[in-house]
């Protein structure tokens, strides 16, 4: 409050163009807005007979509200359009303001008394005929007042033109001030058209330190922004600014809930160009966003009106934001202040999350300015909300997820993270477009220190500028302590135009120089995930690699560099063309760098000279380690060589071409199967008989797919013919998630409905041509030479016997007349002939 005169938080914020890592909503005119709720001088009387109460008609708003107190009604009606000042004093307590119907309410209405309700009415602000700039003020420690069930309109235009002459001209549908507490605005629906070099603001709640505002709800709102004024380039729509006009610690509106409402934007701009604001709170206490639906330019944002402190616990929750800027609080937020969770971003979101105080948030949703505030508070969980540039540490003892979210995490000058604890890196967005780069030289984008513990389960780690040189050259990933790399992993080590960087390795796991403080070798074991450049994957001095999945390609000098002790259990290794081969495997001292690598499988792609293990040259103690030992596997191109080959392992020429384990093959008995619907469902064992899938080694499990199964079996209940797909399964026994491979071959079921059998001839006097004697037929049946297996008389695979049409011959006899002839005692004797 300065001069008597209270001023609006946001008038005509510029829709400015989006920066990472944040934007500032901008003020079009900040020195200059004015609102006031004291422009028109009050009156209470409109046209004669305006307002009934109690069945009377009155000249007099104050009379009209005496004779509503009195009576069991307490309602007054106004029943015509007006643009008369009226108000409510507090003694009025509990009464009902309500319109006629096709009645527009120009003026301002002042509600002071508790309990009032205030619907059904249709207002209007029009800058080239409004002077006043409030429709209904909400005031004088009211509380409890409920406005519902209205229709709130603000004409577009400019004010300068108009009644007011005034360009600084601010419009608000509703106001609330000086301590209103529990208002309700619930149910109406606002129409904002733009005013020029102003905002048309829906609901202002203006609060101050000494008489708080307390309470609201606004709830179940429709909303639309438009029509514009010109080109739309002046002038903002708003339907919520809550300003609580205090300094940092304190707050003046508390306690308010946003939710159900719905705001369009219909200005016929695009989202990132219509002026369209929802929600802008400033020096609010728990502020409660939930369950909207927003269109516009901004959801969810701060106020720019100066020399105010931030908001502090503002949750916005449960949110449809298809916004340009889905929730832009700048610093205008305390740390933690600001809990995010299970909000919705459409097509027109560029900017979900946006503002310094919203880089991440915790396990519980809440906002902070770095990933390293929400570790300091105790995050066991920190998923990005944007970008974020910041160096981070994980401390000894903690336990920390960090989820990328789609986002990437870049270094300042040090490791991008450095792991002294448990971490666990993951990428929950449906893109899986989250990453962890480094920039700086002899970095890496992630170090697990000795004594830590890294699963990673997501995300790309990379080092963006590396140059392959020795100016900007590191491993992407350092590992001294415990790491497992999972599926869903992947690790580059690229230059910029796309081809494997050469000069560092891609991973070290273990000890260029130095060794463990404690003892323990570092560990690591790659279950899946890419890897891909580097000048290999380096298992160093007191390193214990273990890899049962993975592809790994791009490999500059080899696939994979073993200096102590290394598994190969799975995983596909093609190096780059320009590389010796696949392992590189060499030896320097007992128990640090023993050169021991054991191979039992994976798929290893050779070109040209390229040897599956190669020996670096000896220079000084470190020399090749011929100490490999190959099991499995298979090989395309070269072969391994014999001396390290078990003989026992049965590898041998596939007809593919590869060399290694017999490759496993898939075949099925038949591939088409005809089944009668009348015969009931198919088990899978059934099912599986019929069709007789096999595998040309031991160690597979055949199994049917059990939806395609089911859809049939729903078809046969059905009674529906036609043509299904059945695909089969074979998985080698004892395979983990990162090993399997499946086998599948598909066969197809057919159908089919057999039809009724034609009905027995009536008896008939004419005898036959052969005197009654059955006629034989003209030539003999044989047996169907179609490869198709026909299901039996029972669904269980089972094939019974069947008589065929010959099966049984009764000459000059009907089955009916020997079962009546039976029934009487009357001994038939049957001939039957062969089929």
């Amino acid at each position: 409050m300065k001069g008597g005169i209270v001023r609006m938080a946001i008038a005509g914020m510029a829709a400015v163009a989006m920066a990472a890592p944040f934007i500032t909503p901008v003020s079009a005119n900040a020195a200059t807005e004015t609102a006031t709720t004291t422009t028109v001088a009050a009156s209470t009387k409109a046209t004669a007979g305006a307002f009934t109460a109690d069945g009377k008609t009155f000249d007099s708003f104050t009379d009209a509200l005496a004779a509503a107190a009195k009576a069991d009604d307490k309602t007054v009606t106004i029943t015509e359009s007006t643009d008369a000042s009226l108000s409510v004093a507090n003694t009025y307590e509990g009464i009902t303001v309500t319109a006629a119907k096709g009645v527009v309410f120009s003026g301002s209405l002042r509600v002071n008394a508790s309990k009032a309700t205030v619907k059904n009415m249709t207002f209007k602000l029009d800058p080239a005929t409004s002077k006043n700039a409030q429709n209904l003020i909400v005031s004088g420690k009211a509380a409890g007042v409920t406005i519902t069930g209205n229709t709130f309109e603000i004409a577009a235009g400019d004010p300068a033109n108009g009644a007011s002459k005034n360009p600084d001209w601010q419009p608000s549908s509703v106001w609330l001030e000086n301590g209103a507490n529990g208002t309700v605005i619930s149910k109406n629906t606002f129409k904002l058209g733009q005013v020029v070099n102003n905002s048309a603001v829906g609901v202002n709640i203006v609060g101050n330190g000494t008489n708080p505002i307390t309470g609201t709800k606004i709830t179940n709102n429709t909303v639309t922004s438009g029509p514009i004024s010109g080109e739309g380039k002046s002038g903002s729509m708003m339907f919520v600014v809550g300003n609580g006009n205090t300094q940092a610690g304190s707050y003046g509106i508390t306690d308010t809930t946003i939710s159900g409402n719905i705001v369009k934007n219909e200005t016929g701009l695009s989202a990132s160009t219509s002026r369209t604001y929802a929600f802008a709170v400033t020096a609010t206490k728990n502020t409660v966003i939930d369950d909207n639906t927003v269109e516009g330019y901004a959801a969810v944002s701060y106020s720019v009106w100066p020399s105010q402190g931030p908001n502090d616990g503002l949750k916005v929750t449960n949110n449809t934001l298809d916004a340009f800027a889905g929730v832009l609080m700048g610093s205008y937020v305390t740390e933690g202040g600001l809990t995010v969770d299970g909000n919705t971003f459409g097509k027109n979101t560029q900017y979900a999350y946006n503002g310094n105080t919203t880089y991440a948030v915790n396990q519980d949703g809440k906002a902070y300015s770095s990933v390293a505030k929400a570790i300091e508070t105790g995050a066991t969980t920190v998923k990005l909300l944007q970008n974020v540039t910041e160096d981070v540490t994980i401390p000894a003892g903690k336990t920390v997820t960090i989820d990328l979210a789609g986002f990437t995490l870049t270094n300042k000058a040090g490791h991008t993270i450095t792991n002294k604890g448990t971490l666990t890196v993951k990428d929950s967005s449906a893109k899986k477009t989250g990453v962890i780069d480094n920039v700086t030289h002899q970095k890496a984008a992630l170090y697990n220190e000795e004594g830590a513990t890294a699963t990673l389960d997501g995300g790309k780690f990379k080092r963006s500028k590396e140059t392959g040189t020795a100016d900007n050259t590191f491993y992407t990933i350092l590992n001294h302590g415990d790491m497992t790399i999972n599926d869903g992993t992947t690790v580059e080590l690229l230059l910029s135009d796309g081809k494997p960087a050469g000069y560092s390795s891609l991973i070290d796991n273990g000890y260029y120089s130095g060794k463990p403080a404690n003892g323990k070798n570092a560990t690591m074991v790659i279950n899946g995930g890419t890897f891909d450049g580097g000048r290999y994957v380096k298992n160093d001095s007191y390193g214990d690699m273990t890899i049962n999945g993975g592809t790994f390609k791009n490999g500059a000098s080899d696939a994979v560099l073993n200096w102590h002790h290394l598994t190969i259990n799975g995983g596909s290794f093609d190096p780059a063309d320009s590389a010796s081969g696949i392992l590189l495997n060499g030896k320097v001292y007992k128990g640090s760098e023993d050169g021991v690598a054991t191979i039992t499988g994976g798929e290893f792609t050779l070109t040209g000279s390229q040897k599956v293990v190669v020996l670096p040259a000896a220079s000084g103690p470190s020399q090749g380690s011929e100490n490999v030992t190959i099991s499995g596997g298979t090989y395309a191109g070269v072969k391994p060589e014999a001396k390290y080959i078990i003989k026992s392992s049965g590898l041998t020429t596939n007809e593919d071409g590869t060399f290694g384990v017999k490759k496993a093959v898939l075949t099925l008995g038949t591939t088409s199967v005809k089944h009668d619907v009348a015969k009931g469902e198919l088990t899978a064992d059934a099912i599986t008989t019929l069709v007789a899938p096999s595998v040309n080694v031991e160690g597979y499990t055949i199994s049917a797919d059990e939806q395609q199964l089911a859809a049939i079996n729903e078809a046969i209940k059905a009674g529906r013919t036609g043509d299904f797909e059945l695909k089969f399964n074979a998985v080698k026994e004892g395979a983990t998630e990162a090993t399997i491979t499946t086998l599948t071959e598909t066969a197809t079921v057919t159908l089919t409905k057999a039809e009724e059998p034609a009905p027995n001839p009536e008896p008939s006097d004419k005898p036959s041509d052969n005197g009654g004697a059955a006629k034989p037929s003209a030539k003999p049946t044989t047996p169907s030479s179609n490869p198709t297996t026909t299901t039996g008389n029972n669904a269980n695979g089972t094939n019974a016997n069947r008589l065929g049409k010959t099966g049984t011959a009764i000459a000059g006899i009907s089955a009916v007349a020997i079962a009546l002839l039976a029934a009487g005692g009357i001994t038939i004797a049957v001939r039957r002939r062969k089929a």
